[in-house]
């Protein structure tokens, strides 16, 4: 009898249910174990903590992207399950993903980006594979503009919505936030490379202290173009 991607994670066994199990025996407490938690925590408060200091030096008035700018954005993505405790977030999803996303922003003042996106996500469980589309509202704060390369901080929040539950414990549509730090390098004619760094959440709203916490946590690596119009 076959089994759907969703049902192979409760299976016993699932390799989801032994690694959850390995975790809460304390495996989580082993240094490759936090390894991406320490990265991410590491990166980001460094580049908040320079998007703060740089705040009011006079060859940074002003920065690249000033009001009334538009660009869209494509990138692609990876996303990489953090499980067990992340920041205040407890979460047992672990299923790794690909995809790409299409954004459009809107600077209403210098620095500072509105925008809207849409994510085509590949989520690749034990047996198989599940489509979701995720679905954004972005804010993205342009801190620090030394000319060939820029610093930003991003904020965003949506909603997803999958073939099947992911991960399979929790629903087919979940809300999602995440935030991260990112560089852009422009290059010729106004487009610009762009790359950062994620925490991407969605919640299966039991509560970021239940130890059941169907919801997932990832380490977020992005890349992609910007394009003005």
């Amino acid at each position: 009898m076959s089994v759907s991607a969703s049902e192979a994670f409760f299976t016993p066994h699932s390799p989801l249910l032994h690694r959850r199990q390995r975790i809460r025996a304390g495996m989580n407490d082993l240094p490759l174990a936090r390894l991406p938690r320490r990265v991410f925590r590491g990166t980001t408060s460094g580049v908040f903590c320079l998007l703060a200091a740089c705040q009011g030096v006079p060859f940074l008035e002003g920065g690249r992207h000033q009001a009334g700018d538009r660009m869209f954005v494509g990138r692609v993505f990876h996303g990489e399950p953090i499980v067990g405790r992340t920041l205040v977030w407890i979460a047992w999803g672990d299923v790794p993903n690909d995809g790409a996303s299409l954004q459009n922003y809107w600077y209403p003042a210098d620095r500072l980006a509105v925008g809207v996106g849409v994510d085509r996500v590949a989520f690749r469980p034990p047996g198989g594979s599940v489509i979701g589309w995720e679905f954004e509202s972005r804010l993205r704060y342009h801190g620090l503009d030394l000319g060939k390369i820029g610093l930003f901080a991003d904020f965003n929040c949506g909603w997803m919505v999958t073939e099947h539950p992911i991960p399979p414990e929790g629903t087919r549509s979940n809300y999602t936030f995440s935030f991260g730090p990112g560089v852009e390098i422009p290059l010729k004619a106004g487009f610009s490379f762009l790359m950062g760094l994620e925490m991407h959440h969605w919640s299966n709203a039991r509560g970021r202290y239940a130890s059941d916490n169907p919801a997932q946590n990832e380490f977020f690596p992005w890349v992609g173009f910007g394009i003005p119009w």
